[in-house]
C-alpha cells in the first residue's frame, strides 16, 4: 500500500511546480527554480508546524502560534517574489541586449522614403516588401514601417507584431527561445508564490483568529469574575 503524503496539497503543488520546470542550463530559470525550492522548504516547515501540535497547547493556542509564524513567513514570500522579479528582469534585459546585436530595429535616415514607397504599393507589393525585409534581416528598413503608427503605414497592429516575431525567430532564434524560457519560469514562479500566499491566508484567517481571541478574552473575563466572587 503506497505511503500517504501527509503534507498540505499546497506544499505538494509548489514542489511539483518547482520540479517540473524545464531549466536545463538556462541561468535565469535555474535561479528562479532555486528560489522556488527555498520557498517550498519554508512552506513545508510551516505546514509541518501546523500539523504538529504540542500536547501542552490547546487547539486554539496552537492555531494562534501557527498564525504568528505564518504572518512572519509572509515577509519571506514577498522577498522571494522580489528576487524572482529581479532574476526575470535581468533575463529579459540580457535577451533584449543580445537580440539587438543581431537584429537592428532602429530606423535610419531613409525611413520617410521607405514609408512613402510602401504606401504606393498594392497589397501584394506591400506583403512582398515586408517579407524581403524580414528574410534579409533588413532591420532599419523594417523598423521604418513597424515602428511607425498604423495610421501612417496602414499596417494593422497584429501584422506589425507578426513581422517583429518573424524577424526575431529567423535571425535571433536563440534569444527568442531564451525569452520564452524566462516567461515560462516566471509564470511557474508566480503560480507557486500564489499558492504559498494562499496557505498563509488560510492559516491567518482573520475571522478564525478573531473568534479564538474573543473566546480567550471571554475565558479571562470569566476567570476574573470568579476570582472576584471568591474574595
Amino acid at each position: 500500500m503506497p505511503k500517504i503524503d501527509p503534507r498540505d496539497s499546497i506544499v505538494r503543488a509548489i514542489e511539483a511546480i518547482a520540479s517540473g520546470m524545464n531549466v536545463g542550463d538556462h541561468t535565469p530559470s535555474q535561479g528562479m527554480q532555486a528560489e522556488l525550492n527555498r520557498l517550498r522548504r519554508g512552506v513545508e516547515a510551516l505546514d509541518t508546524m501546523n500539523r504538529s501540535r504540542s500536547p501542552l497547547d490547546t487547539p486554539d493556542a496552537h492555531a494562534l502560534k501557527v498564525a504568528k509564524a505564518a504572518r512572519k513567513y509572509e515577509a519571506d514570500i514577498k522577498a522571494t517574489m522580489q528576487r524572482i522579479g529581479g532574476i526575470a528582469t535581468a533575463g529579459f534585459e540580457d535577451v533584449n541586449r543580445r537580440r539587438a546585436e543581431k537584429v537592428n530595429l532602429t530606423p535610419d535616415a531613409f525611413a520617410g522614403e521607405i514609408r512613402s514607397v510602401f504606401r504606393s504599393l498594392d497589397a501584394v507589393g506591400r506583403a512582398k516588401m515586408l517579407e524581403e525585409f524580414v528574410s534579409g534581416n533588413r532591420g532599419p528598413e523594417l523598423a521604418a514601417l513597424v515602428n511607425a503608427p498604423g495610421s501612417v503605414t496602414g499596417i494593422p497592429d497584429n501584422e506589425r507584431q507578426s513581422c517583429l516575431a518573424s524577424i526575431y525567430a529567423k535571425h535571433a532564434a536563440e534569444e527568442t527561445a531564451d525569452e520564452a524560457m524566462v516567461n515560462d519560469s516566471l509564470d511557474s514562479s508566480l503560480a507557486a508564490i500564489n499558492a504559498a500566499q494562499q496557505l498563509v491566508k488560510e492559516l491567518t484567517d482573520p475571522r478564525k483568529i478573531a473568534e479564538i481571541e474573543r473566546g480567550a478574552a471571554d475565558a479571562d473575563a470569566a476567570g476574573e469574575a470568579f476570582n472576584q466572587s471568591m474574595q
